[in-house]
């Protein structure tokens, strides 16, 4: 997994993220409901046309006529920072947490109940999950407006305020993959959503302000994370095996890191691999992509030590284990490459 600044501070950044979207998110979510309890159904799946639309590039952060002044406003708050030559990382987390709120609970700008507001916020590959909890629960009841005639009450944000922030760490294992890293971070969010219940409880709905802790004390930099293509995703078995290993860590389980597995017959699949573990057995005379079977486990050669397989899906199939792969296998080579 490559890393382009300090371990610690870069996942305390996250969590910081996390946390404040949390917070934020369990205080709106009261009133918008109540609004929307009373409204009818539609069945359209529509969305908005939208015009003029700026974004923050390498961040996949959008703007457009159709989104309100608040949200334009922030939204340019946070282009000017992630534009300049250092990032104010604290500002960042609190800008894209308050965008989202801003997205995801004014209503009165969606379509329908299907113009999900806030997806772009969400991990890819939870989207599809958090477009289904959000219609079937605070867009429920959001009418059709695809002629402009609708007459709802629908919420709109206009104003928010981050009221607590809070700094803590979490620990990378190394055998970690995203999936572990992802879990562990909602686990900490949940957590954070039941203490701010539990501050809006003690303060009859008003929460105290407090101070904020300074995340950032030394000269590190955030890098923005490049788009990940298809080929983005394939191993390069030339590479050595620690690095392989982390490249298949950071890709697991979704979307996936991928090579060719070409048999003695000259056909050829796609592999998925989701996990693995590290060896120090040398394969320095071996061509790297080899593989190898030894006491009922599958190895790799990279440029410097074999890969152990312990997890894989061919093309087609269903995900398994090493064993479960050997079993079914006919004794064919098999080199691993482009």
């Amino acid at each position: 997994m490559k890393k382009t600044m300090n371990k610690s501070n870069s996942w305390i950044k996250y969590l910081f993220f996390v946390i404040i979207i949390a917070a934020v998110f369990v205080g709106i979510a009261f009133a918008s409901i109540y609004l929307l309890k009373d409204n009818k159904k539609t069945n359209q799946p529509l969305s908005n046309v939208h015009t003029n639309e700026k974004s923050i590039d390498n961040y996949g952060i959008n703007c457009d006529d159709n989104d309100t002044k608040l949200y334009k406003e922030e939204f340019d708050i946070l282009k000017e920072n992630l534009t300049s030559d250092k990032i104010d990382e604290e500002a960042y987390a609190k800008s894209v947490a308050k965008l989202f709120i801003i997205d995801l609970y004014t209503i009165k700008n969606k379509m329908n109940k299907y113009d999900i507001g806030g997806t772009e916020f969400v991990l890819p590959s939870a989207v599809s999950n958090y477009r289904l909890n959000v219609e079937d629960t605070i867009y429920k009841f959001v009418q059709d407006n695809s002629d402009g005639k609708r007459i709802q009450n629908l919420p709109t944000v206009e104003s928010i305020e981050i009221v607590s922030t809070k700094k803590t760490t979490f620990e990378i294992k190394d055998d970690y993959n995203v999936e572990d890293v992802y879990n562990g971070l909602m686990s900490l969010g949940a957590k954070a959503a039941l203490k701010t219940l539990d501050m809006i409880i003690a303060g009859n709905g008003n929460v105290e302000t407090m101070e904020q802790e300074c995340l950032i004390n030394d000269e590190s930099v955030l890098h923005s994370a490049p788009k990940i293509f298809k080929e983005t995703c394939q191993i390069n078995w030339n590479s050595t095996c620690k690095h392989i290993y982390d490249f298949i860590r950071g890709l697991s389980p979704y979307p996936g890191a991928w090579t060719n597995i070409r048999y003695n017959d000259g056909k050829s699949s796609v592999l998925k691999i989701y996990n693995t573990s590290k060896t120090t057995t040398s394969s320095l005379d071996i061509t790297p992509g080899t593989l190898f079977i030894d006491k009922g486990q599958l190895f790799v050669a990279t440029k410097d030590c074999w890969l152990r397989l312990n997890e894989i899906q061919l093309s087609g199939k269903k995900r398994m284990d090493a064993k479960t792969f050997i079993n079914g296998f006919r004794g064919e080579a098999v080199l691993f490459g482009e």
